[in-house]
């Protein structure tokens, strides 16, 4: 009978210690608070290539790579929107509806909510796949870095983070 007690024992203690435990969406979305510049392609009904930068509780998000739109910049900062062009900005109302603020809200997510958190191995590459059902916001992050990889939005936007600098 002792004998038996001491296998449970041991056994109980290699799962316990064999058990990892998986960060907090806070844990995760800590590099929102972070300055960095990302290099993103956007699905979005078409492909935008563009330049994410944060700094200084700024993002700033501008297009490159298609003529008619390379050098448009869409900046956020304490809830107030701003496109511009070269040397002209113009400030967008709270209640206006673009895309590009849809985009811009990918990179400054809430930790509140019902996110699902689990971890994967998508091309040799370990990631954290979270999920907020309430959104339908997919974020993969790196399990490394803890930066995206990818942001996608159900029924609208895909964000591939091609480069991140820091």
């Amino acid at each position: 009978m002792r004998k038996l007690i001491l296998v449970w024992v041991f056994i109980l203690t290699l799962v316990l210690v064999s058990c990892e435990k998986s960060p907090t969406m806070s844990e995760l979305l800590i590099y929102q608070n972070e300055d960095f510049s990302m290099t993103l392609r956007v699905t979005d009904g078409e492909v935008f290539d563009a330049i994410l930068t944060h700094k200084e509780n700024t993002l700033t998000l501008m297009l490159t790579g298609k003529d008619e739109t390379e050098g448009i910049t869409f900046t956020e900062r304490e809830g107030t929107s701003a496109v511009s062009f070269e040397s002209t900005a113009l400030a967008l109302p709270d209640t206006a509806l673009s895309k590009a603020s849809t985009w811009l809200s990918l990179f400054h997510l809430s930790a509140d909510g019902l996110w699902k958190i689990r971890k994967d191995t998508l091309g040799g590459i370990e990631v954290f796949i979270c999920t907020e059902s309430d959104s339908g916001v997919a974020l993969y992050l790196d399990a490394v870095t803890r930066m995206p990889l990818k942001i996608t939005l159900e029924g609208g936007a895909t964000v591939d983070v091609l480069s991140v600098s820091r």
